[in-house]
Parts: C-alpha cells; sequence; structure tokens
C-alpha cells in the first residue's frame, strides 16, 4: 500500500503540489512529534491533579467525616493499586536497564576512599 493512499486528501494533495525535501519533511515530523509529546505530558499532569484534587476533597471529607483515622486509608489504596498496576505494564522488563548497564560497565560500585589531602575527619585543612 502507498503512502499515498493512507493519507487524508488534502494532506495528499498538498504534498503531490509541493514536493517537500527529506529534511523538511523529518523536521516537520520531529515538530509533531514534539507537540503531541508536549501535549500528553500537558495532559497527564493536569490529569494528577484533578485526580488528587477529587481523592484529597471529595473522599477525603466523606472520610473524615466517618473517623479521622480513615484518611490514612487514601495512600493505601494509592499503595494497593499501584503494587496491581505495576506488574502488568512493566512486569520482565523491570530490571532490564540494570543488568544492562552492569553489562556496560556504567554503574559499577567503587569503595569510597578519602583523598589523600583530607584528615582523619575527612575535612580539609585550609590554613596549610
Amino acid at each position: 500500500m502507498k503512502l499515498g493512499m493512507r493519507l487524508p486528501g488534502i494532506l495528499r494533495q498538498l504534498l503531490d503540489l509541493w514536493q517537500p525535501s527529506e529534511s523538511i519533511v523529518l523536521g516537520g515530523a520531529a515538530i509533531g512529534v514534539g507537540l503531541a509529546s508536549g501535549i500528553g505530558v500537558w495532559l497527564f499532569k493536569g490529569l494528577i491533579v484533578v485526580t488528587h484534587d477529587f481523592v484529597f476533597t471529595q473522599v477525603g471529607v466523606n472520610l473524615g467525616q466517618v473517623n479521622h483515622w480513615l484518611i490514612a486509608v487514601i495512600p493505601m489504596v494509592g499503595g494497593l493499586v499501584v503494587g496491581v498496576i505495576l506488574p502488568i505494564f512493566i512486569g520482565s522488563e523491570r530490571h532490564q536497564r540494570r543488568s544492562w548497564s552492569y553489562r556496560s560497565g556504567g554503574t559499577r560500585r567503587r569503595p569510597f576512599t578519602l583523598p589523600q589531602d583530607a584528615d582523619k575527619d575527612g575535612c580539609f585543612s585550609v590554613l596549610d
């Protein structure tokens, strides 16, 4: 299937009329991806704010009217939800970055040693 057959009619006519170079197409695609990801981040942050406000104003107030200690249930339920969702989305990929970085030698742990200029407390002398 040709690319032109999948594009909307106006966009296909515009591309047929104005044959853009490869760099212009890639630049336009980069701008489109950047705008889409920026809007996605903005919507995600807004969803976090809306969810936070709903849970701590509506649900929290109603639980607080029953018993004050029930407000502590909100973070507990959030932790349970994250604990259930995390294995579904991450699963076996959880340790992938850590094993890759150890294989490449990027995060090799080295023992901490004091510099030669430091005294026994780890302080440097300014007066020397």
